[in-house]
């Protein structure tokens, strides 16, 4: 007894241990998934905030931009000699599309001459072929439209980038350059107020890496190093060590827009949850205590489950159906998921041999143990011994294959819907059946031959007919008599004539 109570003292110390060191890996887990869920909600929030940037302010301004390209290329009017002019609805068009007062320019490449609106007058040294924009003036750049910057301004000197369009003659030969001017400086407020307070950098590239505008309130050092280590997915270990990157990309202009979270700053507000964890610690280790007691009960308890259940298997008392409390244990679920499969196959195994493979009907194996349970029951009842008429004859001249067909319809045709009759196949072409006590037996008798006499056959001079026995089970003393009885009416019925039932009227299941 002694060694017993060290025993359990011994096992009750390792479990609590364990419990202990499973309780601060549980709390390591779940500090872990919180602070991943909180990852994963902060890209949400700036995925929506980049969608809305992008696809509210900065799509919607470039396309107005490539809009009013294509309205002014169409409003391009010949003057003269000097080729293309800007006509009098550009300053209307300008206005409607260009909020901002940036220009529009006209770039005639015939007379080296610049119309714009607003008015623009050609600085001291300024000389065209050298201004960024030119370089569609070169054949070899296949684009007829691109974006060019961002540039200095040759005057103002500020940041600029401009949508470029080549205009052709009906001929194919370059007319000129329509540009329309997109400033930087509104673009960089927009970032900053996309922002705002949020601890992160929001900047625009260019493909080739090329910063066009950055809204950095943090001053955070940016380079294409931390960039690329950044996490653009959530994982919690690649954003502590390097930050979190979300950034969409743009086809034209061929820009990156990133929104980037330093790693400090990822792991300043991830890790404020992390205290309330150490509360959870010491709770979860008190359930655990608690819990162990429970899971002894729940242990033993399961044990007599499953004990109780191997018990009834062995008596052949266990249910075919699942059992009640299977879905409820924790640890004997599989155990007895096998027994009741086993149960199961037996049950199964139970039914195929008291069932007849061709017919579908039970067998006799079925009929001598249905037969016997009546009889010592007590309960009134119906004997009906059955016959197919001359069944040898149509398998000596259809086959055997037919004589099949015969017997599968015939054993159907004769149990449709009949919920107070039970048929068997006892042998080749002899059938029994049992019917309730109180069942009409002459009413059940002309249902049975209408449906025979209504089954439909290939050969159609064929006509296939049964002969019927029927005893009540009050007319004789013991079972063995009744089974004379059903069969002597059978043979009366074969002789006088066939396709006819033989029972005594006033007989009564008794």
């Amino acid at each position: 007894m002694l060694n017993g109570k060290h025993s359990l003292h011994r096992l009750l110390v390792s479990a609590t241990l364990l419990m202990a060191l499973l309780t601060s890996l549980l709390a390591g887990l779940l500090l872990a998934f919180d602070l991943q869920s909180a990852l994963e909600r902060r890209r949400q929030v700036y995925e929506a905030l980049l969608d809305t940037f992008t696809g509210v302010y900065l799509q919607e301004q470039l396309e107005r931009d490539r809009a009013l390209l294509g309205a002014l290329s169409a409003q391009l009017e010949e003057s003269g000699e000097s080729g293309l002019a800007l006509s009098p609805s550009w300053p209307v068009l300008v206005r409607a599309l260009k909020a901002g007062g940036e220009h529009a320019y006209f770039y005639n490449a015939r007379t080296d001459h610049i119309d714009a609106y607003p008015a623009w007058t050609r600085p001291a040294g300024f000389v065209a072929a050298e201004r960024p924009w030119a370089v569609l003036l070169d054949p070899a750049v296949r684009d007829e439209t691109t974006w060019v910057g961002p540039y200095s301004e040759f005057s103002s000197h500020q940041p600029m980038m401009t949508a470029v369009r080549r205009v052709r003659g009906a001929d194919g030969a370059l007319r000129g350059l329509l540009m329309v001017d997109l400033a930087i400086s509104p673009l960089e407020r927009a970032l900053e107020r996309v922002v705002g307070t949020t601890p992160a950098t929001l900047t625009i590239f260019n493909r080739d890496g090329r910063v066009v505008a950055a809204a950095n309130p943090l001053r955070t050092p940016i380079g294409a190093a931390s960039l690329r280590r950044a996490a653009t997915s959530a994982d919690l270990v690649q954003a502590l060590r390097y930050g979190v990157l979300v950034y969409r990309q743009l086809p034209s202009p061929a820009w990156d827009v990133v929104l980037y979270t330093p790693a400090a700053e990822v792991r300043r507000e991830l890790l404020e949850a992390a205290p309330r964890y150490l509360v959870g610690l010491f709770g979860l280790l008190a359930l655990w205590l608690v819990g162990f007691s429970l899971f002894k009960r729940i242990f033993v308890r399961e044990q007599a489950l499953l004990s109780s259940a191997m018990a009834a298997l062995s008596q052949g008392a266990m249910p075919a159906e699942p059992l009640p409390r299977r879905a409820r244990t924790w640890f004997v679920g599989e155990q007895l998921g096998v027994i009741q499969r086993v149960a199961r196959e037996l049950d199964d195994a139970k039914r195929a041999s008291q069932q007849d493979v061709l017919t579908g009907l039970a067998n006799r194996r079925a009929f001598d143990a249905d037969f016997a349970r009546r009889w010592q029951a007590g309960a009134p009842f119906w004997l009906l011994a059955i016959d197919i008429d001359h069944f040898k004859q149509l398998n000596d001249r259809y086959g055997h294959l037919f004589g099949d067909t015969v017997l599968q319809r015939l054993g159907a045709a004769l149990q449709e819907g009949e919920t107070a009759l039970a048929l068997y196949r006892t042998g080749g072409d002899e059938l029994m059946a049992l019917a309730d006590g109180s069942a009409d037996i002459a009413a059940l008798l002309d249902r049975m031959f209408a449906r025979v006499c209504a089954l439909q056959w290939r050969e159609r001079e064929l006509v296939v007919s049964v002969s019927v026995g029927a005893a009540a089970s009050g007319e004789t003393a013991d079972a063995e008599a009744l089974l004379q009885l059903a069969d002597a009416r059978l043979y009366q019925s074969k002789h006088a004539g066939r396709g006819r039932a033989t029972w005594l009227a006033a007989a009564q299941p008794a």
